[in-house]
């Protein structure tokens, strides 16, 4: 998506390289005084709303340290309430974003592969046709996680949680 390019974009940057949105290529600068290089693996959610995309990562053999930056897919807005005119109609909550996380290990402690889930964003809620229907809730987004080496068991790496329907009285955001 968009935002994740430009947040990739922005992280390449800082590492003094550069990014290609339309091509989709990375360069980044050799290594200091081995001329090592760095491999940049990206990985992006298709599919349904609030699914996972999987790919197995394989690390370099001469790798030495690996970096892991990770977005889970962010929470669907709520859609409105419908009603006759003049009668009280609010929106929907908005989804709550999805939860990032980053580590680095010594690439001795990674497996030589590893499974990468990629967390797609969850679905807005549907419309309503009737009047005087409350709205309906937004679908949870996809998580995110890096094998078992960065995936949170108590929420604190899950994804984005859905907004509320809209109501006669009000339309609650997801949390995080």
């Amino acid at each position: 998506t968009e935002a994740s390019q430009d947040v990739v974009g922005a992280m390449v940057e800082a590492a003094g390289g550069t990014y290609d949105d339309a091509a989709g290529s990375i360069t980044l600068p050799a290594g200091g005084g081995g001329g090592s290089s760095t491999q940049v693996d990206i990985y992006y959610a298709t599919g349904a709303p609030g699914s996972q995309s999987t790919y197995t990562w394989t690390k370099p053999a001469k790798a030495k340290q690996v970096e892991v930056f990770r977005v889970s897919g962010g929470g669907g807005g709520g859609s409105g309430r419908r009603g006759a005119a003049g009668t009280v109609r609010c929106g929907g909550g908005g989804g709550s974003a999805g939860t990032w996380g980053r580590f680095m290990l010594d690439a001795a402690a990674v497996p030589d592969s590893v499974t990468v889930y990629v967390g797609k964003g969850g679905a807005g809620g549907a419309a309503v046709a009737a009047d005087d229907t409350n709205g309906v809730i937004g679908g949870s987004g996809g998580a995110s996680r890096f094998g078992p080496l960065m995936y949170g068991s108590s929420g604190q790496f899950s994804s984005g949680q859905p907004g509320s329907g809209g109501t006669a009285s009000s339309g609650a955001g997801g949390t995080p």
